[in-house]
């Protein structure tokens, strides 16, 4: 079996894995995917701010802490969700910023 090996060329080798490569596929451009809008991501913040206050309400009802005025469960619950949504909004806020200034660069053919 080791003989095969040995005296195999290596063309043949490299003549396979190219065949492995699929033809010429369209590239992305903007017309096929468009960016998200600055108003696509102001909706999305708008539904996280509004998921993160009804699963925070949801645990303040099975803690039983909604009736109460100052209690550590809400404080925490508050903290901890409201640094959520405001953290959301910082990265939706960069991630805005790439789209919105990001050029598309078309790399040279070097073949």
């Amino acid at each position: 079996m080791a003989r095969g090996k040995k005296s195999r060329k290596p063309e043949l080798h490299a003549q396979a894995l190219t065949e492995l490569q699929p033809p010429d596929v369209k590239e992305l451009t903007s017309e096929t995917h468009p960016r998200f809008t600055f108003l696509d991501y102001l909706a999305v913040c708008v539904f996280f701010i509004a998921f993160c206050y009804l699963q925070k309400y949801v645990a303040l009802y099975w803690l039983g802490a909604l009736t109460e005025e100052k209690s550590l469960e809400k404080l925490s619950l508050s903290f901890f969700f409201d640094t959520l949504w405001k953290g959301f909004i910082l990265v939706a806020l960069l991630a805005w910023l790439h789209d919105y200034f990001y050029r598309d660069v078309t790399e040279e053919d070097t073949t």
